[in-house]
């Protein structure tokens, strides 16, 4: 079993049950996290991931794993892997020779209802079917590498991720009714980063 990912498995565990630790000893008003257990990744060598994401209403837990191409998909009640999805391009290397995490993937995944969209390393998001455990749709979203941060607005069904690792970043905007590209918007000042994105239901605005 990879270390990595038990030590980000465990860390999430222990912050989804965070509400239950009492205060250990330190400094007044804290509270002490600590690991209630591990979750077994049976998938060989794993070093290179992204983003875990949990679904609140079945208790699974997904995993961008770019060392294998796959969302690994867990039961977080049973604490097991239920399945991976294929279909991602995995760790690809850079002109130095090194894996670049800017050209891999998945990265960034978005979960609602019985879907999953992720973003993966050759600028495209992809959505997965959790009732086949499929890629159902690929859409470009017209850079050159790795398409991230996902978030989405279910008034108007748009799905919106970051291209920070192209020249210049950008953020893409997917409809996933129509499963196509339907905007994108240069961020120009974002040279050092273009992280976690959310959608605002009060006003109705994404925010990068």
């Amino acid at each position: 079993m990879s270390k990595h990912v038990t030590v980000a498995l465990a860390a999430m565990l222990a912050v989804a049950a965070s509400t239950g630790i009492a205060a250990a000893a330190g400094s007044p008003g804290t509270t002490q996290l600590k690991k209630i257990g591990e979750i077994q990744v049976p998938l060989g060598k794993l070093t290179g991931f992204d983003i875990t994401a949990v679904d609140e209403r079945t208790q699974r837990v997904f995993l961008a794993d770019r060392d294998h191409g796959t969302v690994d998909v867990f039961d977080g009640k049973a604490d097991k892997l239920i399945g991976s999805v294929p279909g991602f391009v995995g760790p690809r290397k850079g002109a130095n020779g090194k894996i670049d995490f800017g050209m891999s993937g998945p990265a960034g995944l978005l979960v609602y209802d019985n879907t999953v969209w992720a973003g993966d390393g050759d600028s495209t998001m992809k959505e997965i079917d959790l009732k086949t455990m499929k890629v159902v749709a690929t859409v470009a979203t017209g850079g050159k590498n790795r398409s991230d941060e996902n978030a989405y607005d279910p008034k108007d069904h748009v799905v919106a991720g970051g291209n920070a690792d192209d020249d210049p970043p950008f953020a893409a905007f997917v409809s996933t009714t129509k499963h196509k590209l339907i905007a994108s918007y240069t961020l120009k000042n974002a040279t050092d980063g273009l992280e976690a994105d959310l959608w605002n239901p009060a006003d109705g605005n994404f925010y990068f």
